[in-house]
């Protein structure tokens, strides 16, 4: 100790805060004792280090639980205190260089003579942070003085050499792993003596110190490049024997931190790993399935390990070992048996939104493997064992966990699944087992199907009779909770299925539910029944009309008569039937009720501040998704709500209120925000001095979406308040300070915010174009300095270049609109000058080039890094850069900025700024622009994504200059067409996409019939170019859009050229007439059909066939288009083509060639009246 510390009063009194603050029991003494510890700490830091250091360092005076806190209370010392008010104040930074000087001698003399394990732990700990934080720091440039304390270094070595004792060695050499990344060139200094260190404890009797030796490699290979990593591979196949042996022992502990050391490893070095592939597979699938030997702990542990090994290097994987995918299947199979085995009952009486299955958590794993796995290896390389896999387990009958193993492997990778003929296969055997004895089965074919529907809603059309007898049938299980399987699978049928269709269910299904809610007692059947009967209104809408009457006052009765705090999500799904009931009737008939509605909704949210936070998230939840559906069906006479929705009232805060900071401060003072685990959320400290809970921002940000869709459906009924929530706004868009507008944009709060003032400024656009021009200047002024000034934050240049392009597009006009609408915009041009839009536009390039400048530099140092790996180590592997570009992400809203420009002013930009896109994109296609050091692997993820954005910005030239902008068509089409058979299905979107722009734009023609062979060729082949053949990540809802706009754009290429049409007319039949209406890009479908309505109704004799034999298929196609998306204009010319033919055309022409499902559609298309007229 120095001079001056004496052990006297103040330490004893010291010593009492500590036990206090140890003590579990009393919550309140320990709250005063913690505050007192946080002023002695700010007041005298000498002291404090000291007195902790004397009881660390007295074992005679002091036991061994104090010893142990004091040295953990130490290490806290040297890092910034989260209990002081400044968070960056360390303790030991404002001691005195006497005490540092003496804290470090005395800590490194504790840990050489300390012999009780658990306080040597906590001293080592402290010593690392003492060296990481303050003897040994690191400097700008990441670099060390690591001859600054080499006695640390030198100390721990030794202890690792000593076999005196097991615990000191193995303490030791947990402290080397830590010291690697501090003394990383020391270290590498004197490999001879790591390796006779690695050699010795690989060898060693005791299994701790074998579990060290290994524990040691990964963390050299985490902490050193490939080159420096090299020499440690042979070290693999002794790992493999250790954890084999570990395994043998049973020691499940310490199995379990080397399998999880081994997954963090995987995560950063998984070529690591790549001699021993095959012999680490046959491990694993062996520890997993050793049930009887290991805890479930490293068993989970193995099954991660082995579904990361393929998730980052697949091709390695299936290269080293063939049979992986199939080991990695029954690993993760044998992990989907590990259910309790009972009759279920203590399963059944749990609900679904309480806590459950803890002992299911690997059954669950199993399943999130299986998905994994999948998605990992393609079901291309490995859906022969999933399939397998599959049949193998459902035919075990004798055990009812091997049938529910099955159906879960269905659920988890049915959405990879592609050939229709085994989609078939999945339903049937799903079908067959909701009747199966036992209940667990039943529900797990429930959800199985839940996942097929949502995946594939296609099936419902060739399911749908022996779906809904399965389902009528199944409520009348005996099991309620397996009834709430039931009915949670039909949601999605429900969303899948065709209106006309469910129709022929709706009565009978509808009186089921009705009686069920009225005399089930279950909470979570009656939740579900009344989901599902939201489902039957949103599909058949006006049809819902006659069912309205009566079960609208059961939903209200509901809201009134449910209290209780656990009926929180009851009373939330009344309110999104409710809403859904809006949808389904319309405004006229919804207008009677929607007063009362909407009091109810707001007197909800009102209370749900007296809920549990976790009630009360589940419901402002549900209010906030029924609100914004009330408010899409009301439209324009959502005005009386308008001023309590915004600005609060008697039912409680307003939307623009929960947008004010000043409004969150007293929140969080009073403790009564909706947001997660409280532990979980920090406090950002405002200008004033308040505080406000960072969960707060999420409300924020929900508060601010529901304000832009009050604005876009309220339209001129918004304007009046149009002030008071634009000078909200500002009073958001205008903060500087770095670390709360960081946490706004992290939880979306701007970008929400700018949505908002994009939907003003599309209302205003409409009707007041001063005021239009000064809201789009405002915002200019406000946000673009921000942008202007985010040169290292991709995520914030995303957010602020995605909010100016919203803005300045939202008061434009759409291409697809009729002329008529167009024309209320008026003159666009006024809203920015010329030489706004090239400061603009410099701004762009600029941003531009700072995000390829930023990806290239991040990308460098880690081929630095990487350093000494094989080539074929970085190649043909999955790519997280592929997934993961946030600096993508931000020159894709750059470039819409532009697009937007094109927009406001297609003259002066033609005039001015084409010749420098042009230049722009040129750069973007040619790949010999990226660094020559970037490495191969993500050269070709960065040459796609530079295509991506290229032709984005060729598809606004198209768009919004068409044939002002063909001069530079030049510049990219060779490539664009080559891209039309691109594996990756984005890069392919975006091509197709300007194909089926271009098709319009005079002078393409020349070029179709070469763009046309390209994509035919890719439709003509799905296998090739679908979700089995992407090298990333793509959902079923990615790879079906990306087929519809090739689907357009074959379509815009015949419907623009009678010459080729003519010369493709098997085109029409087998091709494109078979697939429109388009189900999945509705808005380019309404355009497709807007277009074939057009040539249609000019009786285009290359489209209607030789003899006009295609008349029925295209009147099958406009009857299935109506009502299909928003577009009234297409509506309503269906509806006038309808209604121009003879009656008896119908009857004789149509009804032969029409199915049932059609015909019903033309049935109801009829009745409705004419749009416009």
């Amino acid at each position: 100790m120095t001079a001056g510390f004496t052990v006297g009063e103040e330490m004893r009194t010291l010593v009492a805060i500590l036990d206090t603050m140890r003590a579990p029991s009393d919550n309140e003494a320990r709250k005063n004792a913690e505050k007192q510890y946080g002023i002695a700490k700010e007041k005298n830091p000498d002291f404090v280090v000291q007195a902790l250091l004397h009881i660390v360092a007295n074992g005679a005076n002091f036991n061994e639980d104090q010893r142990q806190q004091a040295s953990i209370f130490m290490r806290r010392l040297f890092i910034p205190d989260a209990m002081l008010e400044d968070e960056q104040n360390i303790v030991f930074s404002r001691c005195s260089q006497a005490v540092k000087e003496t804290v470090a001698t005395t800590l490194l003399n504790c840990l050489q003579t300390e012999t009780l394990e658990r306080v040597r732990k906590a001293t080592g700990n402290a010593l690392v942070t003492l060296a990481e934080q303050h003897i040994v720091p690191s400097d700008a440039d990441g670099k060390r003085n690591e001859a600054a304390w080499p006695q640390l270094l030198t100390t721990v070595c030794s202890m690792c050499g000593s076999d005196d004792d097991v615990s000191k060695k193995v303490n030791a050499m947990e402290m080397l792993c830590e010291l690697l990344p501090i003394y990383q060139e020391t270290i590498k200094g004197i490999q001879r003596d790591m390796q006779l260190l690695l050699e010795q404890s690989f060898g060693h009797g005791d299994a701790k110190v074998r579990k060290s030796a290994v524990l040691l490699v990964l963390a050299m290979v985490l902490n050193y490049k490939a080159k420096d990593w090299k020499p440690l591979q042979p070290c693999l196949a002794v790992i493999v024997k250790v954890l084999e042996n570990l395994a043998q022992l049973q020691a499940n502990e310490h199995l379990t931190e080397c399998l999880e050391q081994m997954t963090e490893t995987c995560e950063y070095e998984a070529i690591f790993f790549k001699p021993q592939v095959k012999l680490l597979a046959n491990l694993l699938v062996q520890i997993v399935g050793a049930k009887e030997q290991l805890d479930a702990t490293p068993r989970s542990a193995a099954l991660e390990f082995f579904i990361t090994l393929a998730e980052q290097k697949p091709k390695m994987c299936m290269q080293q070992c063939p049979e992986f995918g199939s080991y990695l299947i029954k690993a993760a199979m044998d992990c989907m048996m590990e259910i309790e085995d009972s009759d279920g009952q203590d399963w059944a009486n749990i609900m679904d939104d309480e806590e459950d299955d803890d002992d299911d958590e690997l059954f669950k794993l199993g399943g999130e493997v299986i998905d994994r796995a999948i998605q990992a290896l393609t079901i291309k390389k490995i859906g022969s064992s999933y399939f397998q896999a599959i049949g193998m387990y459902v035919q075990n009958t004798s055990d009812w966990r091997s049938p529910m193993s099955a159906l879960s492997a269905v659920s988890e990778g049915v959405e990879y699944v592609e050939k229709a003929e085994h989609l078939d296969q999945l339903m049937e055997l799903c079908l067959q087992h909701t009747t199966h004895a036992h209940m667990r089965v039943r529900a797990q074919s429930w959800h199985a199907l839940s996942r097929i529907f949502a995946d594939h809603r296609e099936v419902t059309e060739r399911w749908h009779p022996q779906y809904m007898a399965a389902t009528l049938r199944g409520l009348e299980d005996p099991v309620l909770r397996v009834q709430t399987k039931n009915l949670g699978a039909f949601l999605y049928f429900g969303e899948a299925l065709e209106p006309v269709v469910m129709e022929n269910y709706a009565k009978d299904l509808l009186e089921k539910l009705v009686e069920k809610i009225n005399k089930c007692n279950h909470r979570g059947v009656i939740e579900e029944c009344i989901t599902s009967i939201a489902v039957v209104a949103g599909s058949i809408e006006k049809e819902f009309r006659p069912y309205y009457d009566h079960i609208m006052p059961m939903l209200k009765n509901f809201i009134k008569n449910s209290s209780e705090e656990k009926e929180t999500r009851l009373r939330g799904k009344a309110f999104e039937c409710m809403s859904l009931f809006g949808v389904a009737v319309g405004k006229e008939k919804f207008t009677v009720d929607v007063t009362e509605c909407m009091t109810s909704m707001l007197q909800q949210g009102s209370a749900s501040t007296q809920l549990e936070k976790k009630n009360a998230v589940i419901l402002t939840d549900y209010l906030k998704d029924a609100i914004e559906r009330v408010a899409g069906v009301m439209e324009e006479n959502m005005e009386p709500f308008l001023p309590a929705l915004l600005f609060g009232g008697a039912h409680g805060s307003g939307y623009m209120q929960i947008l004010d900071l000043a409004h969150a401060a007293r929140q969080t003072e009073a403790g009564t925000i909706t947001g997660d685990d409280d532990d979980e959320d920090e406090l950002i400290t405002l200008k004033n001095g308040a505080k406000v809970k960072t969960a707060y921002f999420r409300e924020m940000a929900d508060a601010a979406e529901t304000v832009a869709c009050l604005v876009s459906n309220s339209k001129k009924a918004f304007i009046p308040h149009v002030p008071k929530v634009c000078d909200g706004l500002m009073a958001l868009f205008k903060i500087e300070d770095k670390s709360l507008r960081a946490s706004l944009e992290a939880d979306e709060v701007l970008n929400k915010c700018s949505e908002v003032w994009a939907a003003i400024t599309g209302v205003l656009a409409k009707c007041d174009q001063l005021q239009t021009s000064q809201c789009v200047a405002k915002f200019i002024e406000l946000n673009y300095p921000f942008l202007e000034q985010a040169t290292d934050d991709a995520d914030e240049v995303t957010m602020l270049a995605k909010g100016t392009a919203e803005v300045l597009c939202s008061v434009c006009p759409s291409s697809s609109m009729t002329a008529e609408k167009k024309a209320e915009y008026g003159d666009v041009t006024k809203y920015l000058q010329p030489a706004q839009m090239t400061q603009l536009y410099n701004l762009c390039e600029t941003k531009l080039q700072e995000c390829f400048k930023r990806r290239e530099e991040n990308l460098l140092k880690e081929s630095e890094w990487r350093d000494g790996a094989e080539e074929d180590d970085v190649e043909g592997e999955k790519n997280t850069l592929d997934e993961m570009d946030d600096n993508h992400e931000a020159a894709v809203a750059v470039s819409q900025i532009i697009g937007a420009l094109m927009q406001l002013n297609p003259d002066f930009y033609t005039q001015n700024l084409l010749g420098r896109t042009d230049a722009v994109i040129k750069t973007l296609l040619d790949p010999s622009k990226i660094a020559s050091s970037v490495q191969a692997k993500d050269r070709q993820v960065i040459v796609n994504k530079n295509k991506i954005l290229a032709y984005y910005i060729a598809c606004d030239i198209c768009e919004h200059l068409r044939e002002r902008g063909t001069s530079m068509w030049p510049s990219f089409l060779e490539k664009l067409f080559a891209d039309l058979q691109n594996v990756d299905y984005e890069v392919r979107h975006a091509a197709s996409y300007f194909v089926y722009l271009a098709a319009t734009v005079p002078g393409f023609e020349q070029y179709s019939e070469n763009a046309l062979t390209k994509m035919v060729h890719v439709l003509q082949s799905p296998t090739d170019f679908g979700k089995g053949a992407q090298s990333k990540y793509a959902s079923c809802d990615d790879i079906k859009v990306a087929e519809d706009n090739l689907i357009a754009a074959v379509f815009a290429l015949l419907a623009n050229s009678v010459t080729l049409s003519s010369k493709n007319q098997n085109l029409w039949d087998s091709l494109l007439l078979p697939k429109l209406p388009l189900k999945n890009d509705t808005e380019v479908g309404a355009s497709v059909i807007v277009k074939l309505l057009e040539c249609f109704q000019a009786q285009r004799a290359d489209i209607l066939g030789e003899g006009q034999k295609r008349i029925p298929a295209i009147c099958a196609v406009f009857a299935e288009a109506y009502k299909s998306s928003d577009s009234e204009d297409m509506d309503s010319q269906v509806k006038k083509v309808f209604s121009s033919f003879p009656t008896d055309f119908f009857q004789t022409t149509l009804k032969p060639n029409f199915k049932d499902t059609q015909w019903k559609k033309l049935e109801k298309l009829m009745k409705d009246p004419v749009v416009g007229a």
